[in-house]
């Protein structure tokens, strides 16, 4: 298994725009479970009733933590212009693929 870095880093633009409003989370499908695409699905249809308007997403810091040969723990800071935010997530051996079986947005 690869670096996950880039791909958590990926994903972390993603979700700090869909969560705040913004594009669908069909994109993320291959690489996220079932679970948490549901999660996300509704915090983005909250947010999109409050009213809020994504931003474009930034990567501030991305720090990876190999827990074993098939999981890795990943720790970034995301800014969205306004907001700086605290996003985890959890990646596991999927067929030899990583696959995101945690998020959280802090």
């Amino acid at each position: 298994m690869g670096d996950p870095a880039p791909l958590a880093c990926t994903l972390a633009k993603a979700v700090m725009e869909a969560v705040t409003g913004g594009e669908d989370l069909l994109a993320l499908a291959r690489w996220i479970t079932p679970e948490l695409r549901e999660s996300l699905h509704r915090q983005q249809s909250l947010a999109r009733r409050r009213g809020l308007t994504p931003g474009p997403a930034h990567i501030l810091r991305a720090r990876v933590c190999r827990t074993s040969a098939t999981s890795a723990e990943v720790s970034l800071v995301v800014s969205d212009g306004e907001h700086s935010r605290a996003v985890a997530m959890r990646f596991e051996d999927s067929h030899g693929r990583w696959l995101a079986t945690v998020i959280d947005v802090l």
